[in-house]
């Protein structure tokens, strides 16, 4: 499992892109013709973490993160959007069902530069105005940027002498962090927010900020955090 500071971000200019394509529809490409040209499998650089929020018919959307590593396994995490469940992680195993299709659990995905592409349920890429909302974007934080379009890279050095890198999201309505922790990321769901700093959580994973230094909590084991900056 790559660690996030290499892997982890979401390019500025890819989202510009998304964005201007939905007011020129006659100046998009599609995701086809994005990869068709090539073997996905073999020639993008398809190797770590993507992050989209997608449609749901019960809330404003689902926060979905998707690690994929050079081994072909996979680790999924979702979460539902302004609703009680906590966020769900999966692991396991993915698939190339052809040259640029992948399959993880019931859902294929197209594998473009630094894109997943949800597919529809007979594999073919779903186009129109709803094409942006099934897209994931592969998470690049390049050069160590403060801050990339709402997403905010923290490294923390804890008392236990183990780094941790945390990603904040405030890009949705419900903010979020992506913190790894040995081989795991493990997405938390921010339950408070004051001046300078916040509480995330999931199950027994809970994480307070405040300022420069945090307090991380793992099964009732506390760590301090202290920025590495």
């Amino acid at each position: 499992m790559k660690t996030l500071k290499p892997i982890l971000a979401i390019a500025i200019s890819l989202l510009m892109i998304a964005a201007c394509s939905k007011t020129n529809n006659s100046d998009t490409q599609t995701p086809t013709q994005e990869v068709d040209m090539h073997n996905a499998q073999t020639s993008i650089d398809w190797e770590g973490t993507y992050f989209g929020v997608l449609p749901c018919g019960s809330c404003p959307g689902i926060n979905t993160v998707i690690t994929l590593d050079d081994d072909k396994t996979y680790e999924k995490t979702i979460e539902y959007l302004e609703s009680n469940n906590i966020p769900e992680t999966t692991k396991g195993r993915f698939e190339w069902v052809d040259k640029s299709i992948i399959k993880i659990e019931e859902n294929t995905y197209l594998v473009g530069e630094n894109k997943l592409f949800q597919l529809d349920i007979n594999n073919k890429v779903i186009e129109g105005e709803l094409a942006e909302d099934y897209t994931l974007n592969k998470i690049i934080l390049e050069n160590e940027p403060e801050v990339n379009n709402g997403y905010t890279l923290n490294e923390f050095l804890g008392s236990d002498n183990k780094e941790y890198d945390v990603i904040f999201n405030t890009n949705t309505k419900t903010p979020t962090a992506i913190i790894e922790i040995g081989d795991a990321k493990i997405l938390l769901t921010q339950t408070q927010a004051w001046a300078k700093g916040a509480e995330y959580e999931n199950g027994k994973v809970k994480l307070i900020v405040k300022g420069d230094k945090a307090t991380l909590i793992l099964d009732k084991k506390t760590i301090q955090l202290k920025s590495k900056k």
